[in-house]
C-alpha cells in the first residue's frame, strides 16, 4: 500500500471517529482543557502574590491569591477526569467503528487469518489513536496556552521581545525533547 493511499485511509478514519464521538464533545474536551492547562500555567503568578508586604515591613496574607493558588493546584488533578473520559471514548468508539468495517468485508479476507492477530490489530489502532490523544494533543495544547499565558505575562516587563523569544525557544527545546523521548 502506497504512503498516499495510507494516508487517505487514515484520513478517513480519523473523520469517521470525530463523527462517532462528536463534534460537540471533542470541542467541550478542547475547552475543558484549555481551562485547566491556563489555571495551570498562571500557578508561578498567583504563588508569589499569596503574601503581600505592609507598610510597617511585615507580610500578609493574601487570601484571594491563596484561594487562586489553591485552585491551580486542584486544576491538576481535576485533568484527569476529562481526559480518562475522552480516552474511553476514543477506545470505545475506536473499536466501534473497527468492528462495523469488518463487518463489512466478505469472509474470505479473514478465512486466512488468525482469531488472535486480528484482535491484535484492533487492538493496536485503538491503542494509536488514544495515543494520539493522550501525548500530542494534550501537548500541543498545553504548549500552546503556556506560550499564550505566559507572554501575556511577561508583556508587562521591559523587555517584551526577548520575553517571547525565551518563551518560543522554551516551546522549542520542550518539542524537542518530546521527540528525543520518544524515540
Amino acid at each position: 500500500m502506497s504512503y498516499d493511499k495510507k494516508m487517505n485511509v487514515l484520513n478517513i478514519y480519523i473523520k469517521d471517529l470525530f463523527k462517532k464521538i462528536g463534534i460537540i464533545k471533542i470541542l467541550l474536551y478542547c475547552m475543558v482543557m484549555l481551562l485547566y492547562y491556563s489555571l495551570f500555567s498562571l500557578q508561578p503568578y498567583f504563588l508569589p502574590r499569596i503574601y503581600e508586604s505592609t507598610v510597617e515591613g511585615k507580610y500578609k496574607l493574601n487570601y484571594i491569591y491563596l484561594l487562586l493558588t489553591f485552585v491551580t493546584f486542584m486544576s491538576t488533578s481535576m485533568m484527569n477526569y476529562p481526559n480518562n473520559y475522552f480516552l474511553q471514548c476514543i477506545r470505545k468508539y475506536t473499536k466501534q467503528l473497527i468492528w462495523e468495517r469488518n463487518k463489512e468485508k466478505n469472509y474470505l479476507y479473514f478465512i486466512n487469518k488468525e482469531v488472535g492477530n486480528i484482535q491484535n490489530l484492533i487492538s493496536e489502532v485503538s491503542r494509536s489513536v488514544r495515543n494520539i490523544q493522550y501525548e500530542i494533543i494534550q501537548v500541543i495544547i498545553k504548549s500552546i496556552v503556556m506560550i499564550i499565558i505566559y507572554t501575556i505575562i511577561l508583556y508587562s516587563y521591559k523587555h517584551n521581545f526577548v520575553c517571547f523569544v525565551c518563551c518560543i525557544l522554551f516551546n522549542i527545546f520542550s518539542c524537542v525533547m518530546f521527540t528525543v523521548k520518544r524515540e
